[in-house]
């Protein structure tokens, strides 16, 4: 399968180093276009830059309490960074096989203008913005057509460009039509809106279960130095620190964060699955007991009352002119893929699939 990943997907993982990243380079071919790569570049760029200014906003309000200023060379870090992701993207092409990325499409201005004015997707309802998902939509159907007897995969998390209105694990209609014109059969083309759903759809089934997993599970966790205690340290790293928004966490206040995790339990090895000699894919549950910070508007506050909050305190009622500091101490459920190294005895990637709560009234918790 050549699996044509949009920019949307590689800037969750800019160095594609968690487990599905890892899985799929193992099973599938990544193919990536000079379009994608160019807006991956820029991306990668801008999130860099934003990070160092909020380092530098850190570092002079820390200088002013130090007798000695901190020093920080972020210019020249930022033109380090730039040329090191330059050269990972090269070596990447010439790993993956493709040698070289698939290039601009050949279409006329013309065309692309009579598309926008048509308001045919990827463009927007307003028919300014989607020139640039257009090309990598154009890169994508030049590949198919020329590799015409490969099975083709789309991935992208930008559903609202890409996908039906009516369904959005489907194409839009109007790609779909590009499809037929370009003479490409949809039997070989897939479409997924996420990375992790084509790991779950298409490459975990690939993998053979391990025959004997309770046994093996078992052994593991009752392995502290090499496997337990590791394991727990990466949790900790990976968990602190977390943005909760885009999971089913039900918190008071906006911008909700796990500020420290107080303790794991419940450490579950699910399912475990042989992906090559010495490397498993573990599919685990655990149990955290978290402090989480959020920030709620004063107004808010004072319309439900300190005593509304439940489980929630105000931990600091001035934090600016408009928000109060809210922390929360809860339990989490937690969902974590791994790839574990059995003869290194060394975690090989990380993915966090899923946070909850415990607050749901419709879940039917144990």
């Amino acid at each position: 399968m050549l699996v044509f990943l949009d920019s949307s997907v590689i800037c969750t993982d800019f160095y594609m180093r968690g487990t599905y990243f890892d899985l799929l380079k193992k099973v599938d071919t990544i193919v990536l276009s000079e379009v994608v790569i160019a807006e991956v570049k820029n991306k990668h760029q801008e999130m860099i830059n934003e990070n160092l200014r909020n380092m530098n906003k850190s570092i002079s309000t820390l200088d002013r309490l130090l007798s000695n200023p901190v020093q920080a060379d972020t210019e020249n870090l930022l033109i380090q960074e730039q040329e090191a992701y330059s050269d990972f993207i090269e070596m990447f092409l010439i790993e993956s096989g493709m040698t070289i990325a698939e290039p601009y499409p050949e279409i006329e201005h013309e065309q692309i203008v009579e598309r926008a004015l048509q308001r045919k997707k990827p463009f927007k309802s307003d028919g300014k913005n989607g020139y640039r998902d257009y090309l990598v939509w154009r890169s994508f159907l030049d590949m198919a057509k020329r590799l015409s007897m490969e099975e083709v995969c789309f991935i992208t998390l930008n559903k609202k460009d890409f996908s039906d209105e009516k369904d959005e694990k489907k194409f839009h209609p109007d790609l779909l039509v590009e499809l037929n014109e370009a003479g490409i059969s949809v039997d070989r083309v897939h479409y997924w809106i996420s990375l992790k759903d084509y790991v779950e759809g298409i490459v975990k089934p690939q993998l053979s279960q391990n025959e004997e997993k309770q046994e093996f599970a078992d052994s593991l966790l009752s392995n502290k130095e090499g496997f337990s205690q590791p394991l727990e340290t990466l949790i900790f790293e990976q968990l602190v620190g977390l943005d909760l928004s885009d999971y089913d966490v039900t918190i008071w206040g906006e911008n909700s964060t796990i500020s420290t995790v107080d303790e794991i339990y419940c450490i579950e090895i699910e399912k475990a699955s042989n992906v090559s000699d010495t490397e498993c894919l573990l599919e685990i549950h655990l149990d955290i007991v978290c402090s989480i910070e959020s920030y709620l508007l004063k107004s808010e506050l004072a319309a439900i009352g300190e005593k509304g909050l439940g489980d929630s305190q105000v931990i600091n009622s001035d934090w600016n002119d408009h928000y109060v500091l809210l922390g929360t101490d809860t339990s989490l459920k937690i969902e974590i893929d791994v790839i574990y190294n059995i003869e290194q005895k060394v975690f090989s990637t990380f993915e966090l699939s899923d946070v909850s709560d415990y607050n749901c009234i419709y879940c039917p918790y144990d």
